[in-house]
């Protein structure tokens, strides 16, 4: 093993990490900025549907588009570090691939109506968002396995930017903002972000360079296989809570969870950076070569992160009843009990955000897989035993429930792993 390189890389590490961790900064507070206004402007019916359309394309983008795009971070990365070829053609196939599946979704739409009660024009609204979204990560993929993070932060900002320029114009225009309008502004927005990546990509890219490693889709997919349906099983797992709920409560419960929980999300601000970098640097052969490498990382992380996350999380469950009030209004109030409970889980989120990267790295696609399908489980069982006794809480509860028994898992995995080296 070459110790000099792998020292190389923990000192760039912090580095990018600042880089992705500004964008994501901005991203979270122009996201801040968005939910203040919807939640401001819309009755809380009105918001529910905003709540449905984000978690169903938030679910499609997570299937679709993050199973494919992490794919191709993790296989273009490992290869471009032991090879040194491009992978633009790659990159090129892959977005092909999410496109097509676009279309393979309309046919889903009566029974995604049926399962999250809702109406097709949420469902359809949602869908091409959620395929937006998979597509505009493509192109940040792309950008990330090249360690372009500069890059990738401002393809996905400038979604975010163009999200709130259109929303405060329609403030201006409109007394009343429909949830429908919401809808077509995301997806206008969203199409835009997306062809600014795709020029910032390929510009001054020949097309034989393109059409060069076209063929190499099936190897992603068939070394990356585990990951795809690891991802989609996860996505299932974070949709179960607002799908049960939407069918055995109110609307208003609907718009409470969804506000809980979009705070609940902006408190992992800094996850995605984490992962982001944490995905391209495990996904080296320094890391996959060596199984000791992964277990003294692993032991490191949690170290230096306990000490920090639990007393902040400790800190916002204390302070949730003086700011959610001015930030919501006073209608919402029954959201903060949801807030308190769901911010148990951003301690274990932090503390053990290495793991997954790490069994990625150890291709241990099947052990996650299981752990996957476990949670699933649990989670199903816990939310149909406590919505019913505990309202939306229950809900909470079986959400960290859920993920705590992934992430601590996934530790022990590594830990006890005896099996050799990957090469």
């Amino acid at each position: 093993m070459n110790r000099s390189l792998i020292g190389q890389v923990h000192k760039k590490v912090p580095k990018d990490f600042l880089q992705v961790f500004i964008f994501d900064i901005l991203s979270k507070v122009f996201m801040i900025v968005i939910t203040i206004i919807l939640i401001r402007i819309m009755s809380p019916s009105q918001y529910a549907d905003i709540v449905k359309f984000t978690a169903l394309s938030s679910f499609i983008y997570g299937v679709f588009g993050e199973g494919i795009s992490l794919s191709f971070i993790r296989y273009s990365t490992e290869q471009y570090s032991r090879t040194g070829k491009s992978t633009v053609g790659l990159h090129a196939v892959s977005s092909l691939l999410i496109f097509i599946l676009s279309f393979l979704v309309i046919t889903l739409v009566p029974v995604l109506t049926g399962i999250y009660n809702t109406t097709a024009i949420v469902v359809i609204y949602a869908s091409f968002y959620g395929f937006i979204l998979s597509l505009i990560n493509m192109n940040q993929a792309f950008f990330q396995s090249r360690e372009m993070y500069v890059k990738s932060g401002i393809t996905n900002n400038l979604r975010n930017v163009f999200i709130l320029i259109s929303l405060l114009y329609l403030m201006i225009i409109f007394k009343e903002v429909k949830a429908t309008q919401v809808f077509l502004v995301y997806v206008i927005c969203g199409s835009i972000a997306f062809v600014f990546g795709i020029i910032r990509i390929y510009k001054g890219t020949l097309l034989k360079e393109i059409l060069s490693n076209r063929s190499i889709l099936k190897l992603m997919l068939q070394d990356s296989f585990g990951i795809v349906i690891y991802l989609v099983i996860l996505n299932v797992i974070n949709q179960i809570d607002i799908v049960m709920i939407s069918n055995m409560m109110t609307e208003k419960d609907v718009a409470m969870y969804g506000i809980a929980f979009k705070y609940y999300s902006l408190l992992l601000t800094l996850l995605p950076s984490i992962k982001a970098v944490l995905r391209v640097r495990t996904s080296k052969k320094e890391y996959i070569d060596d199984i000791e490498q992964r277990k003294k990382f692993t032991l490191i992380w949690l170290k230096r992160t306990w000490k920090f996350v639990i007393p902040f999380s400790v800190f916002v469950i204390l302070a949730s009843d003086i700011f959610m009030p001015i930030m919501n209004g006073e209608q919402y109030d029954e959201a903060i009990n949801t807030f308190k409970i769901l911010c148990v889980g951003v301690g274990i989120s932090y503390m053990f955000a290495s793991n997954t990267s790490i069994m990625m790295a150890a291709k241990k696609y099947k052990t996650l897989c299981l752990l996957a399908i476990t949670s699933l489980g649990v989670n199903v069982l816990v939310n149909w035993m406590l919505i019913p006794v505990w309202g939306i809480n229950g809900a909470a509860v079986a959400t960290i429930l859920t993920h705590m028994i992934i992430n601590v898992s996934a530790t022990f995995f590594i830990f006890l792993d005896k099996g050799e080296s990957v090469k």
